[in-house]
């Protein structure tokens, strides 16, 4: 799936929500300042939509269920 990413982060201090918003907001930023002089498509509200709006947090508490994911 060229439009589909997972992502295994552990930050230290536990905050997975506030890593995952911060890092949604600057990339998504990032990719529309580089494709700034193509044309793009604006979603109802007039706004770009890299992102969706939640995002699922897994816990990985085990070698075995790294593997399985």
């Amino acid at each position: 799936m060229p439009d589909h990413v997972h992502l295994i982060v552990n930050p230290r201090d536990g905050r997975i929500r506030e890593f995952i918003g911060a890092l949604k907001s600057l990339s998504a930023k990032a990719m529309v300042s580089a494709n700034s002089g193509i044309a793009s498509e604006l979603d109802s509200e007039g706004s770009h939509r890299i992102w969706q709006e939640s995002f699922k947090a897994l816990p990985l508490w085990s070698l075995w269920m790294i593997c399985r994911k």
